[in-house]
């Protein structure tokens, strides 16, 4: 009786496991926001072209970015942030140089956003060129 119960337990937890990255990958493209990219930036450890893309929430801890022209999407995990002042909709991207990594990105007119984790890539990056702030401003 007890293998059985670790197997059922094994079992709906793998179900679980397995689901999770199906529901990251389905979003409400109607809550996306779209924005004009017009350099190549990093998420993380990928790099994305210059370009129109759709930037959206998903469930609680993570945005989705799609490039619009049908090339490569990523789903990123995010905490929450508060710029004290209304903000947004925008997206924030730390600069070193000509290299740009997505740092935040701010919803509608609201005083919070999300910030991505710093990646390992930028933070070797920010060792040896000084940072500064770039925005883009996003259409709904």
């Amino acid at each position: 009786m007890k293998n059985l119960s670790l197997i059922t337990l094994s079992v709906l937890m793998l179900v679980f496991v397995g689901v999770a990255p199906l529901q990251a990958q389905s979003i409400n493209v109607s809550g996306a926001s779209r924005v004009n990219v017009p350099f190549q930036f990093n998420v993380g450890h990928e790099k994305f072209p210059a370009g129109d893309y759709l930037i959206a929430p998903v469930l609680d801890s993570s945005i989705r970015i799609q490039n619009i022209s049908g090339g490569k999407a990523t789903v990123v995990l995010t905490n929450w942030t508060s710029g004290g002042r209304v903000q947004g909709p925008k997206l924030v991207f730390n600069t070193y140089g000509d290299r740009h990594f997505l740092s935040q990105f701010w919803l509608h007119r609201s005083d919070i956003g999300r910030q991505l984790f710093v990646s390992a890539e930028e933070i070797e990056v920010a060792r040896t060129v000084s940072q500064k702030s770039t925005v883009v401003m996003v259409r709904k």
